[in-house]
């Protein structure tokens, strides 16, 4: 039971009040030690814990049994437990009064007579029955687990709201201030007002805070983006004169290196770079003769646009309304279907970076057909011709895997011992574990012969990167000592002993200091 809800709901006022109107009794409760021990509740504490209560009531019965005298335990048999033992230290107050009455005899009467006999109970109860089966026969059943609602009229205690809290359920009683004091009431409806408003002020703040951070990132990120621009442009600006000044210097060295030496000597005099030099000298040059500038100083700008008007209606062609290409603006020579022919004279003695892209590619056409003649010219065309890389290689890898394959099962066949076999294009490479004596390789012996060709491919690529870095001498010795490694190991594989040899010495460093 809760104490404090069930006075609030007889008019108490709540904690700090007294029971009645005149404000007299303590503003505070009284605070009441809890008595919390192993003894429990009734119990002495300072009482002797050896105290064996049950067998001293039995001695007392056994002594007065006989004598005509009433044991203890007879006493609390009779009286029960009101007057002693736990009870005994409470102190019995007034009961609460029910909220129902007794009903009247008058009413009792009343509703007697206004009942009918059991009889007409009977028949009233078989002509609704026999009326129900004739007219609805499904739903003549009762459906089984249906609650019936409650009647508006019936009498039912109000429904009570509660709370869980960490000391457990509390009921809520809500409180009617506008009733019981309307000064809080007021009191109450200002604070509210006040609060909105001031969580309406905090919401416009936090809002114009966010617009402006939002609008400060923005910015940051546009002056990040235009510093950027501005650092590449410089950067391409750069890597544009680097090009220049290189085709420059190649173009001098080609011509004559003298006039190099003496530009670069002159720049260095007047603190300029050589191609500013050179640069600043085209310039005077054309301002003096009224010529226009060489390629090699002249700015990039922006192609020439062809004329919009410059196209023919075809009648017969699907689009007639296709534009016709422009002519050419250049001076480079061309055949009949508008390309640049293949002729060496155009882009001999010239630098390829300072040629413009038509001549280029047909230079890079001229280079294509000389290389397909000089293929067909060795024998060297075959089944790889026209076919991309990453083609090429994994048909490859797959025809040497096959290769291994046969030769280790031809090896097997025949009984050999051998831990290599010699490949038709000249590597050697360890045998594979066979298991199939005829027919389609197993997708075990596919997978090792993958691997072992990948593996060889590998060392034979890094052996070569080797020979071209070092020389054709550091790679031989250290094919040596691998051959070294690998018979070390055949020879332990071949003892079988268990024990662990002495360990064979590679020939290679005394080969390099030889």
């Amino acid at each position: 039971m809760d104490a404090s809800a069930y006075l609030v709901k007889r008019g108490w006022r709540g904690s700090g009040h007294s029971l009645d109107q005149t404000n007299r009794g303590i503003s505070r409760p009284l605070l009441i030690s809890k008595k919390v021990d192993v003894l429990g509740v009734g119990l002495n504490k300072h009482a002797a814990v050896s105290d064996q209560w049950w067998l001293r009531a039995y001695d007392q019965g056994l002594q007065a049994l006989g004598t005509g005298k009433t044991s203890a335990l007879a006493e609390a048999q009779k009286h029960g437990v009101n007057r002693g033992g736990l009870y005994a230290r409470f102190v019995r107050g007034e009961g609460v009064a029910g909220t129902l009455g007794d009903i009247s005899s008058e009413s009792k009467t009343q509703s007697v007579a206004a009942s009918p006999t059991f009889e007409g109970k009977l028949a009233t109860m078989a002509d609704q029955a026999d009326f129900i089966s004739l007219a609805a026969p499904a739903a003549a059943a009762p459906v089984a687990g249906e609650k019936r609602k409650r009647d508006a009229t019936e009498d039912h205690p109000p429904g009570v709201k509660t709370k869980k809290t960490k000391k457990g359920k509390i009921i809520v009683v809500k409180k009617n201030l506008k009733q019981t004091d309307p000064v809080a009431y007021q009191a109450k409806l200002d604070a509210r007002a006040a609060k909105k408003v001031k969580m309406r002020a905090a919401k416009k703040d936090t809002k114009e805070a966010r617009s402006i951070k939002l609008h400060a990132r923005l910015r940051e990120e546009k002056e990040k983006k235009a510093t950027a621009k501005a650092k590449q442009g410089i950067a391409t600006e750069k890597q544009s004169r680097q090009r220049e000044e290189k085709a420059l210097v190649a173009k001098l060295l080609a011509e004559d290196p003298v006039k190099l030496v003496k530009y670069e000597e002159r720049a260095a005099e007047k603190g300029m770079t050589l191609l500013d030099y050179h640069n600043r000298r085209q310039e005077k040059f054309t301002e003096k003769n009224g010529l226009p500038l060489p390629s090699i100083t002249k700015r990039k700008t922006t192609a020439p646009v062809a004329d919009p008007a410059g196209f023919v209606v075809d009648t017969v062609g699907i689009d007639p309304s296709a534009p016709a290409p422009a002519p050419p603006t250049d001076d480079i020579p061309r055949d009949a279907d508008g390309k640049v022919p293949m002729d060496p004279t155009l882009w001999e003695g010239k630098v390829v970076k300072d040629l413009p892209r038509p001549i280029r590619a047909a230079r890079t056409r001229w280079m294509a057909v000389r290389r397909a003649e000089r293929k067909l010219a060795s024998g060297k065309v075959g089944r790889n011709e026209g076919k991309p890389r990453g083609v090429v290689k994994p048909e490859r890898q797959e025809r040497s895997v096959l290769e291994l394959l046969r030769k280790c099962r031809a090896m097997k066949n025949s009984g050999s011992t051998e831990n290599t076999v010699r490949m038709e294009n000249g590597p050697l490479m360890p045998v594979v574990r066979i298991t199939s004596k005829d027919g389609a390789f197993n997708k075990e012996e596919m997978k090792l012969a993958r691997r072992v060709v990948r593996r060889m491919g590998r060392s034979e690529k890094k052996a070569k990167k080797l020979e071209k870095k070092k020389g054709p001498k550091h790679a031989v010795q250290a094919e040596k000592a691998k051959v070294n490694k690998a018979k070390a190991k055949e020879a332990v594989a071949a003892d079988g002993s268990g024990a662990n040899p002495a360990p064979v010495k590679s020939k290679a460093k005394y080969d390099r200091k030889a």
